[in-house]
């Protein structure tokens, strides 16, 4: 039969998984589950810009190695996303071009860390596909994130 598509979202929101007191509190942050990949920890970029921060680097890292480890996850696109800041068109362009250049360092790295690059593809949404409402501060920091979809 024909492989389905699987769509899996690594939501950045800086929101730590919390213990439930099974002794699994230490897992990695990257794990594979039936419906995909999971993530625990937040990508963070500097302000208004695609550079991803150092203390990023380690879950950049473990998500590489969980690609690598996981040879049958054979094309991921990369989505970069933003809050909605401004309803200008200048400002939408400039979301559309920063989700651009995010999802883009997100590539680099995990090639880096030798995710083979015909495996990857990234592609920068804006504010196109919110999660939740840009009207709460908190909606915005949901908004901001990068999905992983898996083909």
């Amino acid at each position: 039969g024909r492989a389905k598509n699987r769509r899996v979202e690594f939501n950045f929101t800086g929101e730590a998984a919390s213990g439930d007191g099974d002794g699994a509190d230490a897992a990695p942050a990257v794990k594979v589950s039936d419906k995909g990949l999971e993530i625990s920890e937040t990508i963070q970029f500097g302000g208004n810009s695609p550079d991803i921060k150092p203390v990023s680097f380690p879950i950049l890292k473990k998500i590489a190695a969980t690609l690598k480890e996981n040879p049958q996850i054979k094309r991921v696109e990369i989505g970069g996303h933003c809050s909605d800041v401004g309803g200008s068109a200048e400002a939408d362009a400039h979301e559309l071009q920063l989700s651009q250049e995010r999802a883009d360092s997100v590539k680099a790295f995990l090639e880096k860390q030798g995710v083979a690059s015909q495996r990857l593809t990234a592609k920068g949404y804006g504010d196109k596909v919110p999660v939740a409402s840009n009207d709460t501060k908190e909606g915005r920091a949901k908004n901001r994130r990068v999905e992983f979809n898996f083909a």
